[in-house]
């Protein structure tokens, strides 16, 4: 009896065994939410540091560098048709690292680098006329590698860096019905350049970017009805008494591309010590992130992208010294499909 009693307790060992190596297999085997597909390729000169905007469902995307110019041509994606079409080339000197946003039927770009001067000049695009119109200088530093977005009819511009004074933290917002522009005072992060910026439900999230070296992991969000900045979880594993941040060793980045898509915010690509093709997925409600499949075209930095309805969308940037004008679509809530 003892001798059946030891190997019946050698067989539920075995067994246990067995099934906590399955369960760890499936663990390290599962897939990732999330699905990439290509869509039509920018007809314009492959690029990276464009600037763009979007209009109702068509997505505006000019100036930039091609490996030897800087540019000034712009382009606009109908997402209804996937096609591109060439618009007016922006005024001004060509350039790139410029920031876009829209307000109401117009978008707005300005700032940049035109491989000699920082530039603070800002235009006004009207897609009924295809026509540009100076608005002025943004008030704030001449800088590149700032981030801009657009809420309640009004435009914000802020952070980026200029090689004469480093990096800013300074923030305006843009009232189109008089065209004057107001500091912001009391953003209380890190100076920081070349971050990411998304907006949900009339706040945005800015995350991400670098200063003096050193990757930000702050991440706050902007409150335009009350003008408050309120500092959110770090990016990275800050809380080591806690496990929710554990795998929050990828989401601190440079020059990703940030966006929207049904009340979650989502980065893309970008680079650290290196290029990353990782994106991550943000839940204003809970205040957690959430990796997805990773992107699934070229590893690229310094691309632009947008959301529109129920999908995201990725395009132009550079890996390594290769420039690109591919665009893919990402629908965060279908399952990996590599037929795309």
């Amino acid at each position: 009896m003892k001798s059946k009693k030891i190997n019946f307790q050698v067989i539920l060992f075995a067994l246990s065994i067995s099934l906590l190596a399955f369960g760890c297999k499936k663990d390290e085997d599962e897939e990732l939410l999330g699905d990439w597909t290509k869509q039509s390729t920018l007809n314009g000169t492959p690029r990276s540091a464009a600037a763009s905007f979007m209009i109702g469902t068509k997505a505006y995307v000019g100036s930039g560098y091609n490996g030897e110019d800087r540019l000034e041509d712009f382009w606009v994606y109908d997402i209804s048709s996937n096609s591109w079409s060439q618009i007016a080339d922006m005024p001004g000197n060509a350039r790139m690292d410029a920031v876009g946003f829209a307000i109401g039927s117009k978008g707005y770009v300005g700032t940049g680098y035109d491989g000699d001067d920082h530039l603070a000049d800002f235009y006004a695009y009207d897609p009924s006329t295809n026509e540009w119109s100076d608005i002025g200088e943004y008030p704030g530093k001449p800088v590149r590698g700032a981030v801009a977005f657009s809420i309640n009819n009004k435009g914000y511009v802020g952070t980026g860096y200029n090689t004469d004074f480093g990096g800013t933290k300074d923030f305006y917002e843009f009232n189109p019905s008089n065209g004057e522009w107001t500091l912001i005072s009391n953003y209380p992060g890190e100076k920081r350049r070349d971050a990411a910026v998304f907006v949900i439900s009339e706040k945005a999230y800015l995350v991400t970017g670098i200063d003096n070296g050193i990757y930000d992991n702050q991440l706050y969000v902007f409150d335009p009805a009350n003008g408050t900045w309120t500092e959110k979880r770090k990016i990275t594993n800050a809380k080591s008494d806690e496990s929710f941040d554990d795998d929050y060793t990828s989401i601190a980045r440079q020059n990703a591309v940030a966006f929207s898509v049904n009340g979650k915010g989502y980065l893309v690509g970008g680079s650290s010590s290196s290029l990353v093709n990782n994106v991550w997925e943000y839940n204003p409600g809970t205040d957690l992130w959430e990796e997805k499949t990773a992107f699934e075209g070229s590893t690229r930095t310094e691309a632009v992208g947008w959301g529109s309805g129920n999908y995201g969308y990725v395009t132009t940037g550079r890996s390594s010294s290769y420039y690109l004008g591919d665009i893919w679509r990402f629908d965060p809530t279908a399952t990996y499909d590599d037929e795309n």
